[in-house]
């Protein structure tokens, strides 16, 4: 029976949000784990483990770790452990690892993506960065970056120890740093509580949820803080709601109800200025955005943000052929030239 998946209104887009995670926008994460606190070795792994349960592989453009730049641990094991995290979760959980970096050995590739991904970044398509160890590695990136892209920034710490760290310590960078570039920052509730030091025994539930996350189980056990992930809680936050209500107080209980399903009933950013209506059936499919009359663009990606498809929106309209490609998840990315508009949606096929 052909399959047919239609997008009319704000209500079809929240019913297909039944099965499809629906946020909005990319997101870049930089966290340490090479000297001083473990707990990243754990973090690392759930967060990712958290992003690839949404369905989030192609919305992360930028992992950097090992942001201690200044130096590893003398414990041979935190180099190693954070590098095993951060590749290894990449590997399992399908994302492009193009997109790491390992902050003491190319810090000019993290610096350089950081840059590029904010000059990409506009009010339509906006990035969230995820720190989670100190600010410096962040601060490089964003003060390479265009001056008029940074608005469209938001950071996220929940760590003052990692906000001042790089210049107390270091004569680096801190958060009013950041701040002082022109990005957004955000400070949440320290994240130590719900997702820090506790019985391994609350996070057994992961081990139940297949061999990726099991493995994700024996990082968090192998942190020397037992039960440790606190960092994890940044990324907890932002799929909640983020500044718009997203839950400071996550806890491994709730973490678990939020993971049960991977597609939870959700629907981020819909249009506010034209329906966009979406066919289609058997891999032939028809874009229509309703009260435009323009040209535009409309591109087609995979998870690992591969460009598939790409044509021509005339008059508000434009067809696509995504025969032969497999049955999964893509980004439809629709672009209305004459009314800078910009959407992304998620397409099933």
């Amino acid at each position: 029976m052909p399959k047919t998946i239609v997008f009319t209104t704000v209500l079809s887009l929240a019913l297909f949000a039944t099965f499809v995670f629906g946020f909005d926008g990319r997101i870049a994460l930089s966290s340490d784990g090479n000297d001083h606190d473990s707990d990243d070795w754990g973090a690392t792994a759930l967060s990712l483990a958290i992003l690839a349960r949404k369905g989030l592989q192609a919305n992360v453009v930028h992992y950097d770790y090992a942001s201690h730049i200044w130096g590893n641990s003398s414990n041979s094991a935190f180099p190693i452990n954070i590098r095993e995290s951060a590749l290894g979760g990449a590997d399992r959980f399908g994302f492009d690892k193009s997109r790491f970096f390992e902050g003491t050995t190319d810090l000019n590739g993290a610096v350089d993506n950081i840059k590029k991904e904010i000059n990409a970044s506009s009010a339509g398509d906006p990035l969230f960065f995820i720190i989670a160890g100190p600010m410096e590695v962040p601060w490089m990136g964003i003060n390479a970056a265009d001056a008029n892209k940074r608005q469209y920034v938001t950071c996220i710490s929940h760590s003052s120890w990692n906000n001042d760290h790089g210049k107390n310590d270091h004569g680096g960078h801190d958060d009013d740093d950041i701040r002082a570039l022109g990005a957004n920052f955000v400070q949440i509730k320290d994240q130590n509580g719900g997702f820090g030091k506790q019985s391994m025994s609350n996070w057994a539930w992961l081990k139940n949820m297949g061999p990726n996350y099991s493995w994700t189980y024996d990082r968090i056990d192998l942190v020397y803080t037992e039960g440790d992930a606190s960092d994890a809680g940044m990324v907890y936050w932002l799929l909640t709601g983020g500044s718009n209500g997203g839950d400071q107080n996550g806890t491994t209980t709730k973490l678990r109800e939020f993971l049960k399903d991977p597609v939870p009933i959700q629907v981020s950013n819909a249009p506010k200025i034209n329906k966009l209506c979406v066919t289609v059936s058997n891999g032939i499919g028809k874009v229509t955005l309703q009260g435009y009359t323009g040209v535009g663009s409309v591109k087609i990606f995979n998870v690992k943000s591969q460009l598939l498809y790409e044509g021509n929106l005339n008059n508000g309209q434009a067809s696509f052929d995504m025969r032969g490609n497999s049955s999964g998840i893509y980004i439809l990315r629709v672009i209305a030239n004459a009314q800078k508009y910009e959407q992304k949606y998620i397409l099933g096929l």
